[in-house]
Parts: C-alpha cells; structure tokens; sequence
C-alpha cells in the first residue's frame, strides 16, 4: 500500500488526536491541597447546607479502586443509612458523594461508622466536602445540642450497590468508544486511500 507524504502526515495527524482523545479520558487531572475557611457555625451551616442528617455507611462504591490509574478527585460514592434528619431528604438510605482524597478536599468516611453529615446538592447527587461540618458522631455532640430533634426518615428505601456500580461503569464505556472511534476514523482512512490507489 503506497501512500504520499502528504497522506502519511494526515495518518499520523488523525491518529495522534484519536490517542489525545482517549488520554484526556483517562489521565488524571491535576489536584491541588485543598484549602478552607473556618467553619461556619452550626446554623450558618444548616441554611447553607441542602440537606443535613445524621447516618452510618452501609456500603461503598469506588469503580477505581483497583486502577493504576487514579486522581484525588476521583468520585467516591458512600451509602448511608439515615437515621435521623433536620433539613433536606426523607428516605431511609441515601448516597453521598465525596472526592477520594483530602487533597481535593474529599471527606474521609470510613463503613460502620456514623456520621453528622452536612451535603450540598450538585444535579442530583449528594455532595460531601471537607470543608463542611461534616464528622464523625463521636465529635457531634455540640452540633447536635444546637440542631436539636431530627425527624426520623418516611420513605423507605434499599439502595442497590450492584446497580449504583453499573451507573458509574458508563465512564468507563465512553473511554473505549472514544478509542474504538479513533481506530474506526484511522481505518476509514486507510480502505480510502487503497481504493484510490
């Protein structure tokens, strides 16, 4: 198959944007340590807050936690059994969202445990940040002396963490068609040029 200098480059041109494509999927961003401002006081907190309520991890899903390829601001999600509530949801369980890492100001939620969480809202998802009130219960104490009496969650809920894990697999597939796409273009390229030889 002979091809002109002129095509050879167009080749190499096609192949090195269909390569940059698929890089920039997966090359992790680059993080920053995360920096925040004193705490708001408890009430500041709660209005700014979307949601506010109390909950202990059931389960957590994290589609690169056997990658070698990993980046701070990697989306952790953590379901939470809600056990009391003062602002924003109503279901029993819920799924809150945090970066893996505290450099990219993730929160660090550890399963069995019990937390005060305070989540902003970002689409539809539940948002935690280090920078928020967000602790452990054994640290709430204060907290809850100010917020007083939640109210127990009203509908029930059972989250499924096999079909919360095939949501976040969709990235994954985006990553090979964009591949399979720049190996489609690059072949295209080549049937044309031996039929026009």
């Amino acid at each position: 198959l002979k091809t002109s200098r002129k095509g050879r480059k167009l080749v190499f041109i096609l192949l090195m944007i269909s390569m940059l494509l698929f890089l920039l999927n997966i090359v992790p961003a680059t993080s920053y340590a995360c920096s925040c401002a004193a705490p708001c006081p408890v009430q500041d907190e709660l209005e700014r807050s979307d949601a506010v309520f109390k909950g202990g991890v059931i389960g957590v899903v994290d589609e690169k936690e056997n990658s070698t390829v990993q980046s701070s601001a990697d989306p952790i999600a953590f379901i939470i059994k809600v056990d009391e509530i003062w602002k924003g949801i109503k279901q029993t369980e819920v799924v809150v969202y945090t970066e893996r890492d505290s450099a990219s100001c993730g929160f660090t939620f550890m399963e069995g445990r019990e937390y005060l969480i305070y989540a902003s809202k970002s689409d539809d998802d539940l948002r935690v940040s280090l920078c928020s009130r967000t602790t452990e219960m054994t640290s709430a104490t204060a907290d809850i002396d100010i917020l007083g009496k939640g109210i127990e969650p009203t509908e029930q809920v059972n989250i499924d963490q096999k079909e919360l894990q095939g949501k976040s697999d969709w990235r994954i597939i985006d990553i090979f068609a964009v591949f399979l796409l720049g190996l489609a273009v690059l072949g295209a390229y080549f049937v044309y040029r031996s039929r026009k030889s």
